[in-house]
């Protein structure tokens, strides 16, 4: 920010143009963000080499600007054409190395002969939409063939929930044996209600491999699917779906500090499994909706394994009840309801979206206007040139 006033404030007094404040702002914008990353290894947003096409784009528009020849455009207007047509023989040969590298690239292939479809379209039909956790291009390819929600899919940019990125860690990595990194994960595929795993060892016909440890549910967990290396297994859940009736001390309360630190989580995911705790129903109504019904007794708790967040809310027969975050980064509540209870969880945006829709429109209205007094200026200094020339 500093940077960006003190640039602005020099070019202001050095008298330069909008075009090339404007490319040199934008230039400082997306090469700060892009080098600090690549030299310094700083990265002030996520995933800050990606944004490497937009410095580039902003460098040649400050080429573009900043280019000595732009005097001799005006002296020799006819040099335009020739160099319209190198850009369009440069953008030609470009546009035919492209199309030649995407045919050798792409190949035409039966989709549903696909490791990936045959998965996904697996899930979708043998699991109703049960939350389920797959490896590599079986996850970044799900989506495409059903609407299965997964623990981890593609990409992780928008992940809100710390504690997801540990159980990510443990079940994608494991710990030290088959044995140890099996126990470590059932506990956390139960917290997170995942109903299925999908995983493939080294002959596996996914083309990328994610997992390690990739037999530690062999023999351990039921196989509902079996293809060569690749194999889905089923984990053993009391209570199926998103929300889970609980008693208060049985909820993890710290977040854990790694895949291994299951100490609050065994506990929690052993009161899942307890069968005089009642078995609770969740259905989202919509995108932002969802209804949870349980008989349940007064000072029982429901756990939803869904990340909490400020815009949630929840009512019960139009009493509103207090919504917090357990250690896991999930929904918690105390509904305080004998017999059966149903609960309406609303989730809103709040100011956010509105406050970033109101920032848009103002930038946008400010660069328009901007520009248009650019385009007066000029058009006063060339009306001004006339009336000298003219006499």
């Amino acid at each position: 920010g500093v940077g960006l006033l003190a640039l602005r404030l020099a070019m202001g007094r050095a008298g330069w143009s909008f075009a090339r404040r404007c490319a040199v702002l934008l230039l400082f914008v997306t090469g700060w963000t892009t080098l600090t990353a690549y030299w310094a290894g700083v990265r002030i947003i996520s995933q800050a080499e990606r944004y490497h096409i937009d410095m580039e784009m902003a460098l040649f528009v400050a080429a573009a600007v900043f280019m000595p020849g732009m005097a001799l455009w005006k002296k020799h207007p006819e040099l335009r054409r020739w160099a319209l047509v190198a850009v369009v023989v440069a953008c030609s040969v470009q546009a035919w190395h492209g199309r030649r590298y995407a045919r050798e690239m792409a190949k035409p292939l039966k989709m549903n002969a696909t490791l990936e479809y045959q998965t996904g379209r697996f899930f979708e039909l043998g699991l109703n939409q049960g939350r389920v956790l797959a490896q590599g291009t079986q996850a970044f390819w799900m989506n495409l063939f059903t609407e299965t929600p997964q623990l981890a899919g593609c990409c992780d940019q928008s992940v809100k929930n710390k504690g997801h990125f540990t159980a990510q860690w443990l079940l994608r990595y494991g710990y030290r044996t088959d044995e140890e990194s099996a126990e470590d994960s059932l506990l956390w595929l139960k917290a997170y209600a995942v109903r299925a795993v999908a995983m493939g060892g080294a002959g596996s016909r996914g083309y990328y491999k994610s997992f390690a440890f990739p037999y530690r549910f062999r023999g351990r967990l039921e196989t509902i699917y079996e293809d060569g290396d690749d194999a889905i297994y089923q984990v053993p859940e009391r209570a199926p779906g998103l929300a889970r009736v609980v008693m208060p001390e049985d909820l993890v309360k710290h977040p854990p500090d790694n895949g291994i630190d299951v100490k609050e989580l065994r506990a929690f995911v052993a009161a899942l499994d307890d069968e005089r705790l009642p078995i609770a129903s969740f259905r989202w109504s919509d995108t932002n909706t969802a209804e949870v019904s349980a008989v349940m007794e007064r000072g029982q708790a429901v756990e939803m394994a869904v990340t909490w967040d400020p815009g949630w809310s929840a009512t019960v027969e139009g009493r509103p009840v207090a919504v917090r975050q357990d250690g896991l980064g999930f929904i918690a509540l105390e509904p305080e309801c004998a017999g059966t209870c149903n609960i309406e969880m609303t989730w809103s945006a709040g100011w956010e979206p509105r406050m970033a829709i109101g920032l848009a429109v103002l930038a946008l209205m400010t660069g328009l206007g901007l520009v248009a007094r650019e385009l007066e200026n000029k058009l006063q200094g060339d009306l001004h040139e006339s009336r000298i020339a003219s006499g």
